[in-house]
């Protein structure tokens, strides 16, 4: 489908998807009329109580700060004036068109194109109510589509099913094109150097089935559909019967239910249909290999177990602006998901995390299971694992110890220098010891195989890596250094580390981010244990955002500079990158209105849950603290 007519589709169905809106208990929603087979669900139950609630947040004040309406009007003001002058030319108040007042949802399954019997792609239904508004819109799309039949850009065909017509809408320069390259098969001459030539000339083909869309009005409800068949069943539910629906899939209904109550909107990715769609793909060479193989990694790993991921979210919470929900349906945790899974912790920034800090993150990963991991998942492949079976084995004898008095808790601590420069951000790994006189036995073997220095700093040991021990490594990794104590081994820049051991051992004693009340208070939503957390400091975060997209080039040339340090037999090419990589950068990076955002944001906090479900993410983005 050429631009001309997927810019026409696209203006003509944008009040489809512009919203998401209210219906009663017995509404009938996108997962009552999509196709069983459907493997993404997007739907907002009630667009009425989510916009009512989304105005009631400091989103909306972000959206109506100066700053922000004059940086959309500037970068959008030609697709306006467009949008604009097409409704004037179809003779359609702008104010005339409306949002839907009813159930909108979106839906995508895998098929084939009944127009190239063996090829499959990508489906799509959209589904939108717009209650006593239906039959305006759909005069108002009708007129668009009319229009461009007129130009020659489609053409219209109508057909009845049970009292509704569906228009048939056919994409004209695709279809000829088809027939023509179908006419022209036998006489095409391949060009060896063209094929070499990055396939150029060639268009990048959609994963959609546009040549031939179909709409219909029923009732209250606007749909539109790649596939006539889906359309048709989609009715037969709105008339009352009774069709195979996605609805039917516990999956669905187990997956939103991991989700918070109440939510405005929700999308969920299930993984059955494509799973169905993999084994149905034979021996047929995929990205990860033939299918046999595939499916074994994907056993061994744990992600055959997966049966759904999904998002929520839900204005103006109890607790929150916005809270974002993520979950997987997994209740049987094996592979990378059993490594994930330890008991919860206490909610909490250990002593060694400075009250400065912009970010903090604590998760849990079992280090242990890692051999373990791989060795299962070799088993799958004997000719490899008896090739590979000298290396794991060499990799385990070195690094399995340390693995062993490793974790599981994780601790993730970023920190800003002001004033702020391309070095600002700066971070600190600290990782659990189980038994720190082995780890640090083990790390002494390792610092003598890399040749590493060491160093005493108040009683612990310090090793910094040395590039020129090391020549594979960035220069920048000259400032790094690890450490064991007070528990935790200690990875990040070297003042960063010497900063922690202090911060450690002194304690409650010392300031630390768990005794800032701005902390404790942005915590206080989230339960007392969790399986991972993590705390942001928004005002420091969007402020070096901020400065970050106003300094691109300093950014970018000071990460080429860190990447390729100043060896001179590379400075000539290294200049180059420098100067082509910030002629790529995009103008409008500098004018984003960043501070709008910061204005009306609070902090924000996420908790990680593991559950007999499967893994729960709840992500509280907070109201502004009072003055």
């Amino acid at each position: 489908m050429r631009l001309t007519h997927r810019t026409c589709m696209l203006s003509s169905t944008a009040a489809l998807l512009a919203a998401m809106p209210a219906l009663g208990a017995e509404a009938i929603t996108i997962s009552d009329i999509a196709p069983p087979t459907s493997f993404m669900v997007m739907s907002v139950p009630n667009f009425t109580e989510a916009k009512a609630a989304f105005d009631r947040t400091g989103l909306k004040e972000i959206w109506e700060e100066e700053s922000v309406k004059k940086f959309i009007e500037e970068h959008t003001k030609e697709l306006a004036e467009d949008w604009v002058k097409s409704l004037e030319s179809l003779d359609i108040d702008p104010d005339d068109l409306s949002l839907p007042t009813g159930a909108v949802g979106v839906a995508l399954w895998i098929g084939p194109n009944p127009d190239a019997e063996e090829e499959r792609g990508v489906h799509a239904l959209l589904f939108a109510d717009f209650g006593e508004n239906a039959q305006a819109m759909n005069d108002h799309f009708i007129t668009a589509i009319e229009d461009s039949e007129e130009k020659g850009e489609i053409e219209i065909e109508r057909d009845e099913y049970e009292g509704t017509t569906i228009l048939v809408m056919i994409d004209q320069e695709q279809s000829t094109d088809g027939e023509a390259e179908e006419a022209d098969e036998d006489d095409v001459e391949i060009d060896e150097e063209d094929l070499d030539d990055g396939m150029s000339g060639l268009e990048e083909e959609s994963p959609f089935h546009l040549e031939r869309v179909y709409f219909a009005h029923h009732g209250n409800h606007l749909l539109m559909c790649t596939e006539l068949g889906s359309m048709e069943r989609a009715l037969d539910r709105l008339a009352g019967k009774t069709i195979p629906c996605v609805e039917d899939n516990p999956d669905l209904a187990a997956s939103v239910a991991q989700l918070a109550a109440d939510h405005h909107a929700h999308a969920v990715v299930l993984a059955a249909p494509l799973m169905a769609l993999l084994e149905d793909a034979g021996e047929n060479e995929i990205t990860l290999g033939p299918v046999g193989q595939v499916r074994p990694i994907l056993d061994a790993l744990g992600i055959s177990g997966i049966r759904s991921v999904s998002t929520s979210f839900k204005f103006d919470a109890e607790d929150a602006m916005l809270e974002q929900s993520i979950a997987m349906l997994a209740p049987e945790k094996k592979g990378l998901l059993a490594l994930a899974s330890p008991a919860p912790v206490a909610v909490g920034a250990p002593a060694f995390v400075s009250p400065d800090a912009s970010m903090v993150t604590r998760v849990q990963f079992d280090f242990s299971g890692i051999f373990p991991l791989i060795k299962t998942i070799m088993k799958e492949f004997p000719a490899e694992a008896e090739q590979a079976a000298f290396f794991i084995e060499s990799a385990e004898k070195d690094i399995g110890p340390i693995l062993a008095n490793l974790g599981p808790e994780i601790v993730i601590a970023q920190s800003l220098t002001r004033p702020f420069s391309a070095e600002s951000q700066r971070t600190l790994v600290a990782i659990k010891s189980k038994d720190a006189s082995a780890l640090t036995e083990s790390l002494t073997q390792m610092a003598a195989m890399i040749g590493a220095d060491s160093r005493d700093f108040q009683g612990n040991m310090i090793w910094s890596l040395n590039p020129q021990m090391m020549p594979m490594l960035p220069p920048q990794a000259a400032d790094m250094a690890f450490s064991v104590a007070s528990g935790y081994l200690f990875v990040g820049p070297t003042a960063d580390v010497e900063s922690a051991i202090r911060q450690a051992a002194a304690g409650a004693d010392n300031p630390s981010l768990n005794s800032d009340p701005r902390f404790q208070r942005a915590v206080k939503p989230l339960a007392p244990e969790s399986l991972a957390f993590s705390y942001s400091d928004m005002r420091q975060v969007l402020d070096y955002m901020d400065w970050t997209f106003k300094n691109m080039e300093q950014m970018v040339e000071a990460e080429i500079k860190a990447t390729y340090g100043d060896d001179p037999e590379f400075k000539e090419w290294r200049d180059q990158m420098i100067e082509q990589a910030k002629a790529d950068l995009p103008g409008w990076m500098k004018e984003i209105p960043i501070e709008a955002a910061a204005k009306h944001m609070g902090d924000a906090v996420m908790e990680v849950h593991s559950t007999p479900e499967g893994f729960r993410i709840r992500s509280l983005y907070l109201r502004p603290a009072a003055e």
